[in-house]
């Protein structure tokens, strides 16, 4: 598993870019990384390219995640608007889909990436 993190070229927001098996513990090692880039730059909008990783984690590790993980970790930015691009049949993200929606995090799934950066240029964090 790897991940690069970089500004998109108009410097609206930071692309989160990872590759192989996804499990929360990484997952929150990169979104603390990317938020920590975020908070020195100023932007609170990131887009997560997930279309060439695999959520591996059990679906307690997922609401864990998005329940306790993501919310008690002071570097994580609450108010935060994130685009996640998940690859085209690729179901494994399909839970935290739910998650998402019912947690009140501030994000979308796309599995489309024109879809996914209209929505961070239209809407605000």
């Amino acid at each position: 598993m790897s991940c690069s993190i970089t500004v998109s070229k108009d410097g609206n927001y930071i692309i989160q870019k990872v590759t192989g098996k996804l499990t929360s513990e990484k997952s929150i090692e990169y979104n603390i990384e990317s938020h920590k880039k975020g908070k020195e730059l100023g932007i609170n909008k990131y887009l997560l390219d997930f279309t060439e990783a695999k959520n591996i984690d059990s679906v307690f590790k997922n609401y864990q995640f998005a329940y306790t993980l993501m919310r008690d970790i002071p570097e994580i930015d609450q108010s935060a608007l994130v685009a996640t691009v998940l690859k085209p049949g690729d179901r494994s993200h399909d839970f935290m889909k739910i998650l998402i929606q019912n947690s009140g995090l501030n994000g979308q799934l796309f599995t489309d990436m024109e879809q996914a950066i209209e929505f961070l240029k239209n809407n605000d964090a």
